[in-house]
C-alpha cells in the first residue's frame, strides 16, 4: 500500500512537470503568434510606406500548364502613384486586362520566377505612364510573384538626351568634313540630308531653295523613307503671305530664324499639311533658314516621329548645321565665281599668247607650224608623265611661243637655205634669252618666261644660253627641249629636207641621259611607238 502510494505521488509529479512544460510551450506559441502578427503588421507597414513600387501577383496558367498571364492580388501606394492605376480598379484583374500591350517576354519572365522560385532582374519601359523602371521579381511561394521596382525615368531620359545630342554632334562633325571636300552644291545638299537622316529622332529631312522672281520653295535634296518622296513633291510650299506661305518654312524664310512645332497635331499653323503629316506619322518639325550674303536662299526642314523632339539643345545643334551649310554655300559659290573668273582670265591670257605666237610666225613662216606642233607633243608628254592640269597648261602656252625670241633675228637669217656662219648662229642662240626678256614682265600664273629661257639647255651643260646642267633645268623645259628636237628633225627646213620621225626618235634615244632627260625621252618614244601619237597639221590655236 505504501509502495503504491509512493508510485502515485511520483506519477503526479511527472504530470505536473509535463503540464508546466506544456504551459510553457503554449506561452511560447502565444508569443510566437504575437511576434508573427507583429511581423505581418510591420511588413504591411513597410509594403505600404516603402518608396519603391511593389505588386503581388498570382500566375495564371493555360491548359498546358504554361504561364499565360498574372493576376493582381495586391499593390502598394507607390505602385499607384508610379503607374497612375488605382488599386480598386485592378485588384482581381489580370495584367493583360489592365495592360493589353504588355510584352510577352515579361509574362514569360514572371512565370519562370513564380514557378522556379528564382528571382530575376527587371528593366523596361512602362507603357501606360510612359516611364522607365528597374527592379527585381521574386516568388514568396510557388505560383506567386512579388515585383519591387524603382522609377528610373529621369536617368533614362537623360541618357537618351545625351545619346541624342552625341548623334547630332557626330552628324555635325561629318557634315563639316563634307563641307571641306564639297565641289558641287547640289551634291553637298544631298550628302547633308543623308548624314542627318541617320540621327535616331530624325524621320525625314529635305532642303528647299527659293527661286529668283518666285515665292516657291523647290526641294533640291531629301533623305528618309522613300515612301515620303511622292508626298514631298506634291505639297505646296511658299513664303508669300498666303495660307501656304505662313507655315514653318515660310515663317523661317521670312524671319531668317528657326521655327519649331513640337506638336504638329495640335498646332493650327500646320493645318494645310496636317493630313499628309498624319499619314507620314510626323509629330514635330523644325525649319531652319539657309542664309547667303544676308539673304535667305532656302530652308532645311526636319521632321520627327516624336513629340517635343526639338528642345533648346537640339535647336542649338541644328542651327549650327544650318550655319555650316550657309558657309559651305558661300565657299562653293565663291569658288564657282573664282573658277569663272579664272577661266575668263585664262582665256584672256590665251588670247595674248596666241597674239604673240602670230607675231613671231609673221617673221618666220617655218616657225608657225613648228610652235604649234611642238605644243602638241610637249602637252602630250606632260599629260602622260602625270602633270597636273595647271602644269600642262603652262607647257602648252610656253611651247606655243617658245621661239618668240626669234622676232629679234633678221628674217634673211631665219630663212637662209644654206649653213649659217658662226656669227649668224650666235645670233640664233640668243633667241631663248630674247624670248625671256619679252615675256618676263608679263604677269602669268606660270613660269612661262623661265621655260622659254631654258628650252635649249642640255643635261651635260652643252646647251645655251646659260649652260645649265641637269637639276638646274626645269622639268617643263626638259620636256619642251625633247619635243622641240623631235618636231624640228621630222619637219622640212629651208636648209634641209625632213629627216623623219624615226631619225628624230633615234637622236633623242642615242643622247638619252647625256643631252635629254631619260624619263622624258622614254615617255616621248612610248607616245609614238605604243600610243600612235601623230602631229596634227591644223592649228592648235
Amino acid at each position: 500500500m505504501s509502495k503504491r502510494k509512493n508510485q502515485s505521488i511520483n506519477n503526479g509529479g511527472e504530470v505536473a512537470k509535463r503540464n508546466t512544460e506544456l504551459n510553457r510551450i503554449l506561452d511560447d506559441q502565444k508569443g510566437l503568434s504575437k511576434d508573427l502578427e507583429k511581423f505581418k503588421k510591420d511588413y504591411s507597414l513597410l509594403f505600404n510606406k516603402m518608396l519603391n513600387c511593389s505588386a503581388l501577383f498570382k500566375i495564371v496558367l493555360d491548359k498546358k500548364g504554361k504561364p499565360c498571364d498574372c493576376r493582381f492580388l495586391e499593390v502598394n501606394p507607390a505602385f499607384e502613384k508610379f503607374t497612375g492605376l488605382k488599386r480598386a480598379d485592378i485588384i482581381g484583374k489580370t495584367a493583360l486586362e489592365v495592360l493589353p500591350g504588355l510584352e510577352k517576354y515579361l509574362i514569360d519572365t514572371y512565370g519562370k520566377v513564380a514557378l522556379a522560385e528564382k528571382p530575376a532582374q527587371l528593366e523596361n519601359y512602362f507603357q501606360l505612364p510612359g516611364k522607365y523602371y528597374e527592379g527585381i521579381a521574386y516568388s514568396p511561394s510557388k505560383g506567386y510573384l512579388v515585383t519591387i521596382f524603382s522609377d528610373v525615368t529621369k536617368r533614362e531620359l537623360q541618357t537618351k538626351k545625351i545619346t541624342k545630342l552625341y548623334d547630332l554632334q557626330n552628324a555635325i562633325r561629318i557634315i563639316n568634313q563634307l563641307l571641306l571636300r564639297a565641289a558641287d552644291e547640289k551634291k553637298l545638299y544631298q550628302a547633308i540630308c543623308n548624314v542627318s537622316a541617320k540621327v535616331e529622332f530624325i524621320k525625314f529631312i529635305w532642303i528647299g531653295l527659293t527661286e529668283e522672281g518666285s515665292f516657291d520653295v523647290k526641294p533640291v535634296a531629301y533623305a528618309g523613307p522613300s515612301k515620303y518622296e511622292d508626298p514631298l513633291f506634291k505639297i505646296n510650299v511658299t513664303w508669300d503671305d498666303s495660307l501656304y506661305g505662313n507655315g514653318p518654312i515660310g515663317i523661317s524664310i521670312k524671319t531668317g530664324k528657326p521655327f519649331v512645332i513640337n506638336d504638329i497635331k495640335s498646332n493650327s499653323i500646320y493645318m494645310p499639311w496636317k493630313e499628309e503629316a498624319s499619314k507620314m506619322n510626323f509629330k514635330s518639325n523644325i525649319s531652319l533658314p539657309l542664309i547667303h550674303k544676308g539673304t535667305v536662299i532656302g530652308a532645311m526642314i526636319i521632321y520627327s516621329d516624336k513629340k517635343d523632339a526639338f528642345g533648346k539643345e537640339e535647336i542649338r545643334f541644328l542651327k549650327e548645321v544650318g550655319n555650316d551649310i550657309a558657309i559651305g554655300i558661300k565657299s562653293l559659290r565663291l569658288e564657282k565665281n573664282l573658277q569663272k573668273r579664272s577661266k575668263q582670265l585664262e582665256g584672256a591670257i590665251e588670247n595674248i599668247i596666241f597674239t604673240m605666237a602670230k607675231m613671231s610666225e609673221s617673221k618666220d613662216p617655218y616657225t608657225a607650224g613648228h610652235q604649234q606642233r611642238v605644243s602638241q607633243l610637249a602637252t602630250a608628254i606632260a599629260r602622260k608623265t602625270g602633270f597636273s592640269e595647271d602644269r600642262i597648261v603652262a607647257i602648252k602656252f610656253a611651247s606655243i611661243i617658245h621661239d618668240i625670241g626669234k622676232f629679234s633675228i633678221p628674217g634673211e637669217i631665219l630663212a637662209k637655205p644654206a649653213k649659217l656662219s658662226k656669227t649668224e648662229f650666235a645670233l640664233i642662240k640668243e633667241h631663248p634669252k630674247s624670248g625671256y626678256n619679252i615675256i618676263k614682265d608679263v604677269v602669268f600664273p606660270w613660269e612661262i618666261a623661265s621655260i622659254i629661257l631654258q628650252h635649249h639647255e642640255r643635261l651635260d651643260g652643252s646647251g645655251y644660253p646659260e649652260g645649265l646642267k641637269d637639276k638646274e633645268i626645269l622639268l617643263e623645259a626638259k620636256i619642251l627641249a625633247v619635243a622641240d628636237v623631235v618636231e624640228a628633225m621630222s619637219s622640212y627646213r629651208p636648209y634641209r629636207p625632213s629627216l623623219g620621225i624615226d631619225k628624230a626618235l633615234e637622236e633623242i634615244s642615242k643622247n638619252k641621259g647625256k643631252l635629254y632627260d631619260p624619263g622624258v625621252v622614254d615617255t616621248c618614244i612610248k607616245l609614238f611607238k605604243e600610243d600612235g601619237f601623230k602631229f596634227k597639221q591644223h592649228s592648235v590655236i
